[in-house]
């Protein structure tokens, strides 16, 4: 029997076992969500985009908030010239318009919190906003715009150290978390919904039920600006995470971004793993390796390569050859931080002093022969060491059908395809 048909059986038996485990206890449907809870909107930060609260949006989507009742504004981070705060007005009274609702939730994390004291600051603006939420950001000498406001913050958040309590807020200070897991973690999440909707029934913050099918649909954005991406080609591919390889010969579902970049997706088997095709007009394509769906995927983002500004100068160096892969590991909850994170690629440490020091607060690693000389140091690469959150690893990925790559994170291992860079660029994604 051929690995592929070997591969493809597997992801049937799956399904089967599945189906047969439910047939013995069946699935419960999830609970009718309220329109009569409070609209909530996002706010990312630096170099940040909405999926950066999929966490978040998920948890309350199981506590009884309608999808359409969680929205998330996406902002370019990186063009200084801007003016978020006023398209952030902008985006709330429109969220306001579609939900006939008299004010929204605003949860803002990092650079995010920023935005929304400067439009909070306007009075007309601050009337539209119920309650304030303020992660990981800067100090404030009181609630701005006398919005009731909730304050979270971490000691273990080396990016906001100056995160303090604030004046008539809120507080809560938390221990651990690093600067992108407090705006992710269980913890902040029950602060926020205590805060927003201390009266609702406690059985409606228990965690998502159990199903068998699971939405997903995202949007495709360029890296760090957010800009939409219409027209992009999206294709879905099941996989297996053992050996890499696709299980269909074709994909479960393919289609077009829209003029905001959003595709609409499609519906996942509980306990799969996809990869995620993008295809910009313009650009190199990307691979997005997710691992096994358990939950409803609403915010799932692809990024394409930007071709100007800080993040295009820092990817510059990415290959685009036969003979090697070019991949870049994503964790979207957590930064990899050295001596509490472990991460490997084909059994040499990443995790280490020199890639992921608390101070880098690592989100984003990238692995490639950086001098394309074909001599893998495994030191990390010059053009990011002044850039937070991303990093680079010197080392070289030979590509070809027969090999593979292997990566280990924090106790869970994954196998991808050593695709060629001049193919595409892979991301593997961990939560």
């Amino acid at each position: 029997m051929s690995s592929y048909r070997h591969s493809t059986l597997q992801v049937i038996l799956l399904m089967i076992c599945s189906l047969a485990f439910y047939g013995l206890r069946p699935a419960q449907s999830q609970s009718p969500c309220s329109a009569t809870l409070p609209p909530v909107v996002f706010v990312h930060g630096f170099l940040g985009s909405g999926d950066n609260w999929a966490e978040h949006a998920r948890r309350l989507e199981a506590a009884g908030w309608c999808p359409d009742r969680i929205q998330v504004f996406d902002w370019n981070s990186i063009d200084r010239g801007g003016r978020p705060d006023s398209l952030l007005h902008v985006f709330v009274q429109k969220v306001l318009q579609r939900t006939d609702a008299g004010k929204v939730v605003l949860v803002a994390h990092s650079a995010g919190g920023g935005v929304c004291a400067r439009l909070l600051s306007v009075p007309a603006k601050a009337a539209l906003v119920s309650h304030y939420v303020h992660i990981g950001s800067g100090p404030l000498s009181a609630p701005p715009g006398g919005v009731p406001m909730l304050n979270i913050y971490s000691k273990g958040d080396r990016i906001a150290s100056r995160a303090a309590d604030i004046p008539g807020a809120v507080n809560l200070r938390l221990e651990e978390p690093d600067h992108l897991e407090v705006a992710t973690c269980e913890a902040g999440f029950q602060a926020i919904l205590d805060f927003v909707s201390p009266a609702l029934p406690s059985s409606a913050k228990e965690g998502p039920r159990l199903m068998r099918r699971w939405q997903v649909s995202g949007r495709a954005v360029v890296l760090g600006e957010n800009t939409p991406l219409p027209a992009a080609q999206v294709e879905v591919w099941p996989y297996d995470t053992l050996t890499g390889r696709r299980l269909s010969e074709l994909p479960v579902w393919s289609g077009q971004a829209d003029s905001s970049g959003h595709w609409s997706g499609f519906e996942a088997t509980d306990g799969i793993a996809y990869t995620f095709v993008l295809k910009p007009r313009q650009g190199r394509v990307v691979h997005y390796f997710l691992g096994s769906i358990r939950h409803h995927r609403r915010l799932t983002y692809l990024r394409a390569l930007p071709s100007s500004g800080m993040p295009a100068m820092l990817l510059s160096g990415l290959p685009a050859d036969s003979a090697t892969s070019a991949l870049a590991v994503f964790t979207a909850n957590r930064a990899v931080i050295q001596g509490r994170d472990t991460l490997a690629c084909n059994g040499i440490p990443l995790s280490g002093p020199e890639l992921t020091p608390a101070t880098k607060t690592c989100i984003a690693l990238f692995v490639y022969d950086a001098g394309r000389d074909g001599i893998g140091t495994g030191r990390p690469m010059a053009m990011f060491s002044a850039a937070p959150f991303l990093n680079g690893a010197d080392m070289i990925l030979p590509s070809g059908a027969s090999r593979n790559i292997r990566l280990h994170y924090n106790g869970r291992d994954r196998v991808l395809p050593a695709m060629p860079s001049q193919q595409a660029v892979m991301v593997a994604v961990f939560e």
